[in-house]
């Protein structure tokens, strides 16, 4: 299935995030079962980095995206269907715990390097340095 942005992320090298046209149905695809759950500090107007967004639209937060672990497409949040969404509720508050102890380990410890399970990506396209919680 054809891609996008090809990211170095939780799902391992080849995982991408979705085309606009496959997202949907790459969602409806995903089994909660085993679906990879991570956040990203992104944009939240356009969090897979379709656009280039005004200084104005910038606004960064936590973006949730999932992964079926034979696809490799990350979907976000947003485009799952409901009754996913609220399956994977566990996994992202898992992560949710997570990411939140990791930023104040790292702030407590005055350090870039954070203990393992995160990951720090390089910029893309029209996103921030981001940190990446996986669970």
């Amino acid at each position: 299935m054809p891609t996008d942005k090809s990211v170095n992320d939780p799902g391992g090298d080849n995982q991408a995030y979705a085309k606009s046209v496959e997202r949907k149905a790459a969602g409806a695809r995903t089994d909660p079962a085993t679906a990879t759950v991570w956040f990203e500090y992104g944009q939240v107007l356009d969090p897979y980095g379709d656009f280039e967004l005004s200084p104005e639209e910038h606004c960064v937060g936590r973006e949730w995206f999932a992964a079926d672990p034979e696809e490799r497409i990350a979907v976000h949040f947003h485009d799952l269907p409901t009754a996913t969404r609220d399956a994977l509720e566990g996994k992202q508050k898992a992560a949710d715990r997570e990411g939140w102890a990791l930023l104040l380990s790292c702030w407590r410890d005055h350090s870039n390097e954070c203990r393992e399970g995160a990951t720090m990506l390089g910029p893309r396209t029209a996103r921030p340095q981001s940190l990446t919680i996986t669970m």
